[in-house]
């Protein structure tokens, strides 16, 4: 099971080093070439605009996950993204289908997402053995202690320290930032047991380590295999299976990821009121973009105008992911009214040399969890959070082979699409079976549309 760097990842810590930069916490997925490499279209681990799906496992789901529940007609797959988190035993794959129709737009269920879930057995085992060296490493010491007396006036590596290899104090833990930064002779002032103990927990941490990374280069050396037995499997018969290749489809192109990026010219102004966090709620877009709330305007083009401002930066952009962020909203409509929030009490501001009191604009707030709109995850009941969602250019890269049957343009109409999920991820059977969790599972997921006008 490949996870990688450039996997899709919840994990902040790196983009928010990157803040300062002009970086945000979102990734842009942006198309790359047309896949044509056979492997990699059986290739599951693999993101995708366009083409057939891949799957990781057999047997493939029923042809119905993927049917428009207007026309009840297969629908084409719009994206494929490996989406693994980072916290999380399960390979995890997100599915989005589309159906084209003129006569479908505008409807509920036209736009379908399912998620994938398989249980990864070594990797739960990778993350076991961290969890437990975690709490080895947050033990506390009475050398520790001691030490961290006698050093925290001088070393900035003391009991403020943000080092993961130390429990807060130069020359405990397992001494591996004290070595590199100079400080390794504060070792000598601890107590000779205590020092004997820590060099057997660095012993096991590194005995650990190099079990971490044989087990990398496992999964390293074992990706090249998985393209091709994933062609061989799909040439085998392994129980019910749909041959997907024979279902309507666009032309398969790579989805490559990137963290969005902001120019100094597209931050907003702090005295600018016309597009001041008009449509998006706390993470999504940066350190100013995302942090103030947003005012609810008279003016509904606010929201478009920020939409494509944005926008503007990547145009190229088909997919922005934000797991647990706040979407980029197309335009205020019934959806984004639901997902937001008025707070008790409004101000009421006075204008002009008579003291006209007029009504002031209620501010809003991205609350998600107050939507009548967004069902609570069926089994786990949960209130889903946003993890992604599908941008205008995603519809330009849609096309179909001229060798197709189907010739015919794609007629969706969206603005945006935005993908809800399960925030705990849950792969467990119904109510009535105890909820016993799966190794894996299948599990359709909400999807807002906000269409266009």
């Amino acid at each position: 099971m490949p996870r990688s760097e450039e996997d899709w990842s919840d994990s902040e810590e790196s983009l928010n080093e990157q803040d300062e930069e002009g970086y945000t916490s979102v990734h842009l997925g942006v198309p790359s070439d047309r896949i044509e490499d056979e492997s990699d279209l059986h290739d599951a681990y693999v993101s995708r605009i366009g083409g057939t799906p891949a799957f990781l496992g057999y047997p493939h789901p029923p042809l119905d996950f993927s049917k428009c529940k207007i026309c009840k007609e297969p629908a084409e797959l719009l994206v494929q993204i490996l989406c693994n988190l980072e916290e999380s035993p399960f390979e995890r794959v997100l599915y989005v289908w589309g159906c084209s129709k003129a006569t479908c737009q505008k409807k509920d269920g036209v736009i379908r997402a399912w998620r994938y879930l398989r249980f990864d057995p070594k990797y739960a085992k990778k993350l076991g053995r961290k969890e437990k060296q975690k709490s080895k490493i947050q033990e506390p010491k009475v050398a520790t202690k001691i030490n961290s007396q006698t050093q925290a006036a001088s070393n900035p590596f003391s009991a403020s320290s943000s080092n993961p290899f130390s429990s807060g104090v130069a020359g405990s833990g397992f001494g591996f930032g004290d070595e590199i930064m100079g400080f390794a002779q504060s070792s000598k002032m601890l107590q000779p047991k205590a020092d004997k103990k820590i060099k057997e927990e660095k012993a096991d941490f590194e005995s650990n380590s190099e079990s971490e990374i044989s087990d990398d280069e496992e999964i390293e050396n074992g990706k090249s295999d998985v393209a091709g037995l994933s062609v061989r499997l799909q040439a085998t018969s392994l129980g019910p299976s749909i041959d997907w290749t024979k279902q309507p489809q666009y032309i398969p192109f790579y989805l490559d990821t990137e963290s969005e990026y902001l120019a100094p010219t597209m931050q907003p102004k702090q005295e600018s009121s016309s597009i001041k966090e008009k449509g998006a709620g706390r993470s999504s877009g940066g350190e100013e973009w995302g942090k103030e709330l947003w005012e609810n305007s008279q003016n509904i083009d606010d929201i478009f105008l920020y939409f494509t401002t944005r926008l503007g930066s990547r145009p190229k952009q088909c997919l922005r992911y934000e797991i647990d962020g706040a979407p980029l909203f197309y335009q205020e409509d019934a959806i984004y009214r639901s997902l937001h929030s008025i707070p008790a009490g409004t101000s009421v501001p006075v204008t002009g040399a008579a003291f006209v009191a007029t009504s002031a604009a209620p501010r809003r707030t991205y609350n998600p969890s107050g939507s009548t709109i967004l069902p609570k995850c069926p089994g786990c009941s949960s209130t889903r959070r946003f993890e992604c969602q599908l941008m205008p250019n995603l519809i330009n890269m849609l096309k179909r082979d001229k060798q197709s049957s189907n010739t015919e343009e794609s007629q969706m109409e969206w603005g945006t699409c935005l993908v809800y999920t399960c925030p705990k991820n849950c792969c467990q059977e119904d109510s009535n079976a105890g909820h016993e969790e799966l190794k894996e599972c299948w599990r359709e997921e909400k999807v807002l549309v906000q269409w266009e006008d």
